[in-house]
Formats: structure tokens, sequence, C-alpha cells
């Protein structure tokens, strides 16, 4: 990626969890989606993201669960996972980092957390 190049998205979870405000959005060149289940080896060496994105929280699992995946597939670049504000965000990241510490983990706080037009 570059200056001038979009950030290429990998986005964990149930496309309806991301549909909302930026719907425009989801059909970018730069985005793409997998379920959890999705997220392989093969996976990131087709998409080679930039950024693995997912929610704090889903219906079938959480920002642990996928730290854990990326961990064990040794994924060391970005993930950021998005939420709803939260009153005090250093106990998730410390967890995060201590269960798949090569990772670059950041929360990002947005007031709705469906909307990929933030990242």
């Amino acid at each position: 990626m570059n200056a001038t190049e979009p950030a290429v998205l990998l986005v964990v979870g149930d496309l309806a969890d991301w549909v909302g405000s930026s719907d425009a959005g989801l059909t970018a060149e730069n985005i793409y989606f997998a379920r959890l289940k999705e997220v392989t080896q093969e996976k990131l060496a087709s998409v080679k993201p930039d950024i693995v994105v997912s929610r704090l929280f889903s219906k079938s699992f959480d920002a642990l669960d996928i730290a854990r995946q990326l961990r064990d597939l040794d994924y060391q670049g970005r993930y950021l996972a998005v939420t709803v504000p939260l009153p005090d965000q250093k106990v998730i990241v410390q967890e995060v980092n201590r269960i798949a510490p090569g990772l670059a983990f950041e929360l990002l706080q947005l007031a709705d957390p469906r909307d990929l037009s933030q990242i």
C-alpha cells in the first residue's frame, strides 16, 4: 500500500453486521469479506490485506477468537476491531496483545460500528 492506494481490508464477520450507514463503501474493490472459518492461509495470501477488520463482538465470535486465528496463521499485520465507544479499552487491548503479541492490534470506537468509511 502506498499513499495513493486505499488500504486493502479483509473484513471478518457476517455481511449483515456491516450493512448500515456506509452501504456504498461495501462495494469498494479494496474490501473483502470472510466468515471466521474462511480466514485461512490461502485467504490471507490471495487478499494480501493491509488491515484485518472485525467487530469487537459478533453473534458467533469476538476479537479474541480472531486474534487467536490470526496468530495461528502467523499473520503479523494490523488487526482493527470496531466497537461502540467503551469506558476503558485498555483491558481489551492488553488481552489481545497477550494472546497474539505479533499483531498490531487497535480498537476503533465509532458511534456506528458498521461504518467502514471511517477506517
